[in-house]
């Protein structure tokens, strides 16, 4: 076989930046002919210290800086005595509420953070105080005490089960709400259950104030320290993390450029092989090129999947800059959300862009009979090379301008034109390479050889790249006039130009809603289901799929409403709320019993109840983890601070120094890896314990002073408490299991995949062209199902919680599935692209129609295909043994198209624009689909088994 230079090429490193053969490996090449460091010389030499010296270094960072500096600040008071005199027992929460709110983060997560806080605790002052009110007045008017332990029971009950909805509802995206949540707890849980206490009662009103300030007061110090230490702005890290999806897209362009069929030495060899008849076994030298191929698909996919991760940051970062008034980004928040907005949908085609092109390079690297399709991609392959080419420039260009941070009006004035010009020339190769695929297209059509138009789906995609790029480039010329305008004019005159736009904008949008709210329309409400404890909009409803209509004169009736109302009560979020607030009233009930309430506060149970709800998360399997994480970290801070205390009790210096030996590490482990609570549960632990032992105070109510051993049982006993009835709730209790949510969420996922694919063969039969909302509306559907995606994949990680007793779960059964599913979805995207290019009005009546039946026949065996497959995952029931043959189906099609006079090579050059050929390469496309509509079909017998028939 002919030599294709590709695997010389990976260490070559003579081309230019914009070749497209230039080797995206040459980084490992010098990384393997890199002489060792004198580090590693050292390494080598003396073993394990050097090591442990390179681990230190590796933990010193600006945010565990930050954080150990503002923990060890907290813990002051108490070694310096203050906690005597004036903060009595309570000393450690002062440095326990810098581990809620930790300063390593951006300014905008602290004001989040801070918002939070100062709401939670505000809440739990003013429910502690309500219930020490009553609790006062019952006492000195002489009525029935146990009235007033009810009233606190059922306000702690209605109080968590608020707070656990809201958790559920807002918790798992927003962590700061969780945390103010948790606020909220600790103040009432530390005061309320002691009010059946009737000597604890007169100091209550004094404790109630001084656990909230100095929770808060902590929460203080981790925001000055965010301010002060190395300050980040979410404005400033959102800034970087556009620069890094854009150096991701440039990255993923740049192996896109080197795939198999994008190289020109492997299309001359491909050609020379088919010439010289080669058809022998593939070779070392083939070998190594296939292999070479294969990494770079698995590049593409990676980059693909780093893309996503990236996008999310955003998303979250963008959420914070809220928070950041006084930053610029804020000031042109609109601006930068549509810059956003475009990288999203840039992403969107990217899935599309390499699904095609690992289809080509695999017919053209292994198939017999690839002639054609070698053929095409020789004479198209300069073009498609120069398009992938400024693409890649476009997007390193914009990198550029978000990598380097402007300081002078200048910048813009030369950067502004930059972008004018790089649009212009963007829409110019766009032009001229539309046109030459539309040539192209008809004078390969004559020799036509059907892998040919699959071809056309890269082709589609890389063009619809080219045009959000183009829209990119804009939104980015736009932010950069914004900011212009506003240097030009001044902070505060610019300000209020752009409030009043802002009001005069939302006028006009107001109007729209309210006509747009009288409009008949077919689309219907989205329901929200429950995926992993968070929500997403479906595509559409089940109403929606099959046309009902509900009747709107009994909307209003009070029968509709109290059935909606206790409908509403099975939602995720009221269940879970509902079951935490009872526990909570149970594990809370022996404070209230004249036998048991001593022994509740003598052992501190609490600290059970604040385990319980920090335990309980909305999934069994996240409540296993947090449990198990708990445990190990209580185990081991508690170890930790006994033999700190014991052996330095009367020494605050050394016991401080420990204590920022201790908080590094810890600091490290809680924001630097994988298992973030075991270091904070492990220094809380360490906090509670050491430092309730340092204040050595006498307890007010029980009149004794604990030792370090008896307060290092009572927090290890009620932890291990709170921890083994939190699982048990979780586990019994409405169970909320992430292998259940992840089965269903698969199957919603393949009927909403179904019901998008009934809307792209809907347009073949629309009369109509398709309008930008008609796209749009496309657009937010396949968004919602890539979102469904991305957390089928979040739970199908919780599932590693989820141990069972029948056996493993089939974890790589279900990422099979999801891979197969998002496959399908990418071939849609691409079909659907190439589907809106043009209408088929004018060919319905020589090439659609004559083929209607069978056409009907597919469409009917691919829905049921989803169908079947959607049904089985919910009810779990074997498959019969045979499942609908939409391959035959397709073929039957093809072969009835072949057939049809309007797609004969003698017609095709009549049509400037021939919309059968993009309806042909849809067909072809279906292959792919049917494909993994089988491989689906495969994994669900492997699930759940087939019918025997017969038996």
């Amino acid at each position: 076989m002919a030599n294709r230079g590709a695997s010389d090429g990976l260490l070559s490193p003579q081309y230019d930046d914009d070749d497209p053969r230039r080797p995206l490996l040459q980084t490992s090449a010098r990384q393997r002919t890199s002489k060792p460091t004198w580090w590693s010389d050292i390494v080598a030499s003396y073993g394990p210290l050097p090591r442990l010296i390179r681990f230190i270094a590796q933990m010193v960072t600006h945010s565990t800086v930050k954080a150990t500096v503002a923990y060890l600040v907290a813990t002051l008071p108490t070694f310096l005595g203050l906690s005597t005199a004036t903060l009595q027992a309570s000393s450690h929460l002062f440095a326990a509420s810098v581990l809620y709110f930790h300063p390593a983060r951006t300014i905008g997560a602290m004001l989040e953070a801070l918002v939070c806080c100062i709401v939670g605790l505000s809440v739990g002052f003013l429910v502690a105080t309500g219930c020490l009110k009553v609790a006062i007045h019952y006492e000195e008017t002489g009525k029935n005490a146990t009235e007033a332990d009810v009233i606190a029971l059922t306000t702690l009950a209605v109080v968590t089960f608020v707070l656990a909805f809201i958790r559920a509802k807002f918790g798992v995206d927003r962590p700061a709400i969780a945390t103010g949540c948790t606020m909220t707890h600790l103040l009432t849980f530390i005061t309320i259950t002691q009010m059946s206490l009737d000597h604890a009662l007169p100091q209550l009103g004094a404790k109630i104030a001084r656990v909230a300030t100095l929770l808060f007061m902590g929460t203080c110090v981790s925001f000055l320290s965010c301010l002060l230490l190395w300050p980040t702005t979410a404005a400033s890290a959102l800034r970087q993390e556009i620069s890094k999806t854009l150096g991701n897209l440039q990255s993923f362009f740049d192996v896109l450029s080197n795939t198999f069929s994008l190289s020109e030495s492997n299309i001359d060899a491909a050609m020379s092989d088919i010439e010289d008849g080669d058809d022998d076994p593939p070779g070392p030298e083939e070998i190594v090129e296939l292999e070479i191929m294969a990494s770079r698909h698995q590049q593409l996919q990676e980059l693909m999947q780093n893309h996503q991760r990236t996008l999310l940051r955003m998303e979250t970062l963008r959420y914070e800059i809220g928070f950041e008034f006084f930053s610029t980004m804020y000031l042109h928040h609109e601006k930068y959300l549509a810059v956003l907005q475009s990288v999203q949908r840039l992403g969107h085609h990217l899935g599309g862009l390499e699904s095609s092109i690992i289809q080509v390079d695999q017919i053209v690297s292994q198939d017999d009979d690839r002639l054609a399709l070698v053929e095409f991609m020789e004479i198209m392959g300069p073009s498609l090379r120069r398009l992938v080419i400024t693409c890649k420039q476009s997007i390193g260009f914009l990198n550029m301008i978000f990598s380097t941070i402007p300081h002078h009006a200048e910048d813009a004035n030369i950067t502004i034109p930059a972008l004018l010009d790089l649009a212009e020339k963007l829409a110019a190769a766009l032009e001229a390479f539309d046109q030459t695929q539309k040539n192209m297209l008809q004078r390969v059509y004559k020799r036509v050889h059907e892998d040919v138009f699959l071809v056309f789906f890269f082709v589609f995609e890389l063009m619809e790249i080219g045009k959000e790029l183009i829209r990119l480039v804009e939104a980015v010329e736009f932010l950069k006039a914004d900011v212009l305008e506003r240097r030009q004019l001044g902070k505060v005159r610019w300000t209020w130009g752009a409030m009043w736009q802002r009001k005069i904008s939302a006028g006009h949008s107001r109007r729209h809603r309210r006509v747009h709210l009288h409009r008949p329309s077919d689309r219907p409400v989205h329901p929200q289901p429950n995926v992993g404890g968070q929500r997403h909009s479906r595509v559409m409803s089940m109403p929606a799929a099959f046309g009902i209509q509900h009747d709107p004169s009994r909307s209003g009736s009070l029968g509709l409403r109290i059935w909606a109302f206790f409908t509403s009560l099975r939602k995720f979020e009221v269940r879970f709320a509902l079951k935490t607030a009872l526990a909570v009233a149970l594990m809370a009930l022996p404070a209230f019993l004249e036998d048991t309430r001593e022994l509740f506060y003598d052992y501190r149970m609490h600290w059970s109840l604040s385990t319980f709800v920090v335990v309980m998360t909305p999934s069994v399997g996240g409540t296993n983890a947090a449990g198990l994480y708990r445990l190990l970290g209580t185990m081991g801070g508690a170890v930790t601070a006994l033999l700190a205390g014991l052996a330095f009790s009367d020494n605050p210096t050394v016991l401080f120094l420990i204590s920022a030996v201790v908080c590094l590490p810890c600091m490290y482990v809680w924001l630097h890896t994988q298992y973030p609570r075991i270091g904070q549960i492990f220094l809380l632990t360490y906090t509670i314990i050491l430092l309730n032992d340092y204040a050595g105070n006498v307890d007010p109510v029980t009149g004794r002073e604990y030792n370090i051993r008896e307060i290092a049982f009572r927090r290890g006993l009620a932890v291990g408490i709170g921890c083994v009835l939190g699982i048990f709730v979780s586990w019994y209790i409405w169970p909320f299991r992430a292998r259940e949510a992840l089965r269903v969420g698969l199957s919603n996922t393949l009927f909403d995949i179904g019901l998008l694919y009934n809307k792209i063969v809907g347009l073949f039969d629309s009369a109509e062209e398709t309008t930008p909302e008609k796209i749009q509306e496309f657009m937010e559907d396949e968004f919602d199902i890539r979102l469904a995606l991305a957390e089928l994949r979040v739970l199908l990680g919780q599932t590693a919680h989820e141990p069972r007793l029948k056996g493993g779960f089939p974890r790589d059964t279900y990422a099979k599935m999801i891979r197969s599913t998002v496959n399908i979805l990418d071939n849609f995207v691409s079909m659907r692209v190439a589907m809106t290019k043009t209408g088929f009005s004018e060919v319905r009546k020589t090439f659609i129609y004559p083929i209607q039946p069978l056409r009907q026949k597919m469409i009917g065996a691919i829905l049921l295909y989803l169908y079947l497959l959607s049904g089985a995952l919910i009810l779990r029931y074997p498959l019969p043994p045979q499942l609908p043959d939409a391959r035959e189906r397709r073929d039957h099609l093809l072969d009835a198209i072949r057939a049809l006079p309007a797609v004969q090579p003698q017609h095709v050059g009549t049509q400037e624009d021939p919309a059968y050929v993009y309806y042909y390469a849809y067909l072809m496309g279906m292959g792919e689909v049917i494909n993994e509509l089988d491989a689906l079909g495969r994994h669900v017998v492997d699930l759940f088994g087939v019918m025997v028939v017969g038996v």
